[in-house]
């Protein structure tokens, strides 16, 4: 991925099972789960607004999106 900027996604509220499916799928495309939301994450995850990831998230002014981004 010369020349991009690499995918470093976080996610949060989903359960085990779906975490663990989001972080084989951001392998496959060649991203990197990052298991805590850090100024290196470039997107969170999320399927509510109501969670603190979410408000830290926008702070930092990362792209949040919704697991549909991912299955798509």
């Amino acid at each position: 991925m010369t020349g991009k900027k690499k995918l470093r996604i976080n996610s949060s509220g989903f359960n085990e099972t779906t975490k663990s499916m989001i972080k084989e799928n951001i392998s496959r495309l060649g991203g990197i789960y990052e298991e805590n939301l850090t100024f290196h994450t470039n997107y969170l995850l999320t399927e509510t607004v109501l969670c603190p990831k979410y408000r830290i998230a926008t702070i930092l002014k990362l792209k949040v999106l919704r697991l549909k981004w991912l299955e798509d």
